[in-house]
């Protein structure tokens, strides 16, 4: 595998775990107790946030061997020159350092609710500093930071939720219509931010690239946009349609929801693997 191609399926793995992650967390905040799927075993749900510290460190290694331009693994004082020197390394040690906690969190036992979103949001917002968000200097700078930190969050409310609301519709309870709304309200608010957020990046990205963007960028973001035009759709018909019918007619309302759900995750992943590949992209190329 290429570097280029070892960073974006890395970058991949760093961010969908972050975002599934902030979005189990959250979940289980606004979700009623009765309609939450069930609590995983510790082992699972250890092995989630060690797999986010893993993806990441991976990232940080792989990162540190382009700046060295060394073959192979990068040495011990390559990471640390890497963690400690430059503003992409410290936002990675600090998501490791979060997911580590995590893992250590649950696995004391016990739901600590907020710790562990905190900490899973913080985990998260820290890849926002690695990535063409952080290119920028001053304000602007700043401000393309909070924007990617905003976008990264919607993410994870909506997108990293995904899993945890399929687990509670495939054993609803009477507290599942409840779930539903809460679910669209968060949703909502989520799609909203996202489509802002993600309006502003496209419009720092033609500015990096001049007012025009470069074939291989823009094939990119044309897919990308795609997938996330599919999640809106499918987003849609969830919030109208299926989420009103889950009151008077459960049964049908919740099999084409467990159906559109997994559809969802699928046009998310695709989102994310072009997201991923973006990050690698100077938008002028």
């Amino acid at each position: 595998m290429s570097s280029d191609a070892s960073l974006v399926a890395v970058r991949f793995a760093a961010f969908g775990a972050a975002i599934a992650l902030f979005g189990a967390a959250a979940f289980r905040l606004y979700a009623p107790a009765p309609a939450r799927a069930p609590r995983q075993p510790v082992l699972a749900a250890v092995a989630a946030p060690l797999g986010l510290a893993l993806a990441t460190f991976a990232y940080a290694a792989l990162l540190a061997r382009e700046i060295t331009a060394a073959a192979g693994w990068p040495t011990p004082s390559a990471l640390v020159q890497l963690w400690t020197s430059t503003g992409f390394g410290r936002a990675l040690a600090v998501s490791i350092l979060a997911a580590v906690l995590l893992a250590a969190l649950r696995l004391a036992g016990g739901e600590r609710p907020r710790a562990r979103l905190a900490l899973s949001w913080t985990a998260l917002v820290a890849l926002a500093f690695v990535g063409h968000a952080a290119d920028g200097e001053g304000l602007t700078g700043d401000a393309r930071l909070a924007l990617a930190a905003a976008h990264l969050t919607a993410a994870g409310l909506w997108l990293g939720a995904l899993p945890s609301l399929l687990l509670a519709v495939r054993a609803p309870t009477p507290q599942t219509s409840v779930l539903l709304r809460r679910f669209g309200a968060v949703g909502a608010m989520a799609v909203a931010l996202i489509l802002a957020t993600g309006a502003a990046a496209v419009a720092f990205a033609f500015a990096d690239a001049r007012g025009r963007l470069g074939r291989a960028y823009a094939t990119v973001l044309f897919v990308k946009l795609a997938f996330v035009a599919g999640l809106l759709a499918l987003a849609a018909v969830n919030r109208f349609v299926l989420t009103p019918r889950a009151g008077s007619e459960p049964a049908m309302a919740l099999r084409a929801l467990r159906r559109t759900i997994v559809l969802e995750q699928a046009l998310a992943l695709g989102a994310l693997a072009a997201v991923s590949a973006l990050g690698q992209l100077d938008p002028a190329m």
